[in-house]
């Protein structure tokens, strides 16, 4: 009987048989993640006995399997309350050590003197879900083989890219993310709609584009398409508010890499790992999935603790190519962004594509379809006890403690009439979920009890800051942040493209667009008429998303104004659906046509919705 011999490198599930009828299987068939401190109990087909492959953390009974994780495991990226990915995923993996890619030099020639860009204020906010939260059906145009049941956060408090009123036609990326912080499971969509409403697709039951839904302890890699251009995901790639300003705090760092876009014309019709595919491109160089990383002679003295924290991001794990769209551009996933990020995100235009360099990681590649690496895993072998040439092996994803909050800031107005509120976190890593909440200052600015209750002060002469931090009980070294901006009583006035208060010619004061959900302030360019307090017009505010004012008031009836002023823009370039309180007031609303200027009856209707967003106000009388 002839005999097949297979060899192993000793990478996962990978077998050494004298005998192809003859193999040991390990269960599960997936690795499992395995909490710090906790136990996991490996099985398999034969008898075996049991050992770690060198390096590996933890420990292993030989003959029961049963695997004991470290006292003490570190999560390399966290988000929502959930690990993001196993450390040694590809995305999580330091690169400042590997080869420079042979075709850096003609990858950057292309563009040498761009600014490295990072846009704050309008990233792609993601939504917090958990079990409770509906569910739908989707039905993918280019990820069919990803159909399947997601969460959908309901509308008005679902966070989607473009804004929910933007039709699925309008040219807007519609990305909309979400994070199921009960299960640790990722949901990304691209250009969510109706079914039957996409017309412009041959798929009249589609419901979406494109979708991807994966695991926090996955090393998957979307094989059959995502929603990014190069076939990888958005969350993991982004770039985290919390964990930016933690690690500036702490003198930490970020352990992960970034997503950066190209222009189309510096991109290539090819992919290399860890992307999957690539998109229409012109006749760039550029893989889709190509890694940049700063140069480590680049000098980092002279830029601030914010700045120094993403410099350093950009030497150990760099940037990954994931789609078309401006040079060297990268975005964060937040909205509030302080204004010490924004100075910081200034500073970092100073790098330029000379002073970056491609790597070469495809040594650490161990199949093209997983994130796995050949570095830093944990990995359990299983020997058979009756044949020493026969063994398996799987590996384990150890999984730290994570804390999540489910918002980054509160507005709140001051008064004895507002209720206290329940702030709200979440625990993952550890059998003990308590959180014990803390507030600076902890004087003058209300009170919060150790379980998250919040009560204003009665007063407060000026808009107020406190930083709230949420501590795990289970592993005090780890929390999350999060601000209460304190309003006094009284009229709450907003003039969203300040980055200061302004005091108008009445003595008013009205506060900054740090109170907005997102967006940026800009300035319009005019002409404008030269009234008094034109500066509450002409300093504007921008968002690619709905923009949101919430605010926790005390029970009573109020009334909302909107002031607006056209910068020259014309009829059908701002056009807006308003809501209170979850209700759409206004649709369709034309702040050009509305005050009595020129109205283009010729101009379609559909351009006029391409650029619409919703204007949301908010005011809540009870904890949210």
């Amino acid at each position: 009987m002839k005999k097949i011999v297979l060899f192993s490198l000793l990478l996962p599930g990978a077998v050494v048989s004298l005998n192809a009828q003859s193999q040991v299987i390990i269960s599960p068939a997936v690795p499992p993640a395995v909490n710090q401190g906790s136990t996991f109990t490996f099985t398999a087909n034969t008898g075996v006995t049991w050992s770690m492959a060198p390096g590996s953390k933890g420990t292993i009974n030989a003959s029961t399997g049963l695997y004991q994780a470290p006292t003490k495991v570190v999560a390399k990226q966290s988000h929502g309350a959930c690990q993001v990915l196993p450390n040694n995923h590809i995305y999580n993996t330091k690169i400042d050590t590997l080869p420079v890619n042979a075709s850096s030099t003609s990858w950057i020639a292309q563009n040498p003197t761009g600014q490295l860009q990072f846009i704050a204020g309008d990233g792609l906010l993601y939504n917090n879900t958990d079990a409770s939260t509906p569910k739908e059906w989707m039905h993918f145009y280019t990820t069919p083989l990803s159909d399947d049941s997601f969460q959908m956060p309901p509308y008005p408090d679902v966070n989607i890219e473009g804004g929910w009123f933007i039709p699925p036609n309008a040219g807007v990326d519609r990305h909309l993310l979400s994070i199921d912080h009960s299960s640790s499971t990722f949901y990304e969509t691209y250009n969510l709609y109706p079914v039957g409403t996409n017309t412009w697709i041959p798929c009249l039951p589609c419901n979406s584009a494109a979708g991807w839904k994966y695991s926090g302890s996955s090393y998957d890699l979307p094989a059959n398409g995502s929603t990014d251009a190069a076939g990888m995901v958005f969350l993991p790639l982004s770039l985290h508010m919390q964990e930016l300003l933690i690690a500036a705090a702490t003198g930490g760092s970020v352990k992960h890499a970034l997503r950066m876009t190209m222009t189309n014309a510096h991109l290539a019709a090819k992919h290399i790992w860890p992307a999957t595919l690539e998109a229409f491109s012109e006749s760039g160089l550029i893989p889709y999935g190509a890694r940049f990383r700063l140069k480590s002679s680049f000098d980092t003295s002279g830029y601030s603790a914010i700045a120094k924290v993403i410099l350093m991001q950009l030497k150990d794990y760099g940037a990954i190519v994931a789609d078309g769209g401006n040079d060297y551009e990268i975005v964060t996933d937040g909205a509030f962004v302080p204004p010490a990020v924004k100075n910081a995100f200034l500073e970092i235009r100073k790098v330029t594509g000379g002073d970056l360099e491609a790597v070469d990681e495809s040594g650490l590649m161990i199949t093209a379809n997983s994130g796995d690496t050949k570095i830093g895993a944990e990995t359990v072998i299983a020997t058979s006890t009756t044949n020493k040439t026969l063994s398996s092996q799987q590996r384990v994803v150890l999984t730290g403690v994570t804390v999540g909050l489910a918002e980054i800031q509160r507005n709140i107005q001051a008064g004895p009439a507002t209720s206290p509120s329940q702030l709200i976190g979440w625990v993952n890593g550890a059998s003990n979920k308590n959180i014990n909440w803390t507030i600076n200052p902890t004087s003058g600015l209300g009170t919060l009890t150790s379980t998250g209750m919040y009560t204003p002060p009665t007063a407060v002469s000026s808009v107020q800051t406190a930083t709230v931090t949420a501590t795990s009980v289970a592993d005090p070294s780890v929390y999350a942040q999060m601000t209460l901006m304190i309003l006094p009583s009284g009229t709450i006035r907003i003039a969203p493209g300040q980055t200061s208060d302004y005091t108008d010619t009445h003595g008013q004061v009205w506060s900054t667009a740090s109170l907005a959900d997102g967006g940026s302030p800009y300035f319009y360019q005019g002409p404008w008429p030269a009234t008094p307090d034109i500066k509450l017009y002409n300093r504007g505010f921008y968002s690619t998303r709905d923009t949101r004012w919430d605010f926790t008031v005390p029970n009573g009836n109020y009334r909302i104004t909107a002031k607006f002023a056209d910068g020259g823009f014309g009829q059908g370039a701002q056009v807006m659906d308003v809501e209170s309180q979850g209700k759409v007031i206004y649709t369709n609303l034309d702040i050009y046509t509305a005050a009595g200027g020129y109205v283009d009856t010729a101009r379609p209707s559909i351009a006029r919705k391409s650029c619409k967003r919703a204007t949301v106000f908010r005011a809540t009388a009870s904890p949210f």
